[in-house]
């Protein structure tokens, strides 16, 4: 027998706003299934599915006009764009460990009394 979740049990067990949910459904990526008798809207397991898989993309980076096409798409194209989307954040992750490296030498040598400026300059063009 299915079981269906109400718009608050699932943004409760998933973890979203209802604004997020509604967002989903606007785009047409997803909709309830029914209404119990109170009118509530009713949503079923693999609508559950779905809006795990849209946050996660959401959350490497796809908007959500990328993730409806992607979400359209065959297997091969979606694995393709999410082996991109991986190679870019791990390119990103880079840059920021740099970022952090940076910055943290930038702070410890304002603690060696120079002045900010000079400080940025000389790290900033330590690096090139």
């Amino acid at each position: 027998m299915k079981t269906y979740k109400t718009l608050r049990e699932v943004c409760t067990l998933l973890g979203v706003s209802r604004r997020a949910v509604q967002g989903y459904e606007f785009a047409g990526m997803l909709g309830p299934v029914g209404r119990n008798k109170y009118g509530h809207l009713l949503y079923d397991e693999e609508t559950m599915i779905k809006i795990t898989v849209i946050r996660h993309c959401q959350q490497m980076g796809f908007t959500i006009k990328e993730i409806k096409s992607l979400l359209e798409s065959d297997s091969d194209t979606f694995c393709a764009c999410l082996k991109q989307k991986n190679d870019n954040l791990r390119a990103r992750v880079r840059e920021l460990q740099l970022l952090v490296e940076k910055t943290e030498k930038i702070a410890g040598a304002l603690r060696q009394d120079e002045t900010f400026t000079e400080t940025m300059y000389r790290i900033i063009k330590e690096e090139k």
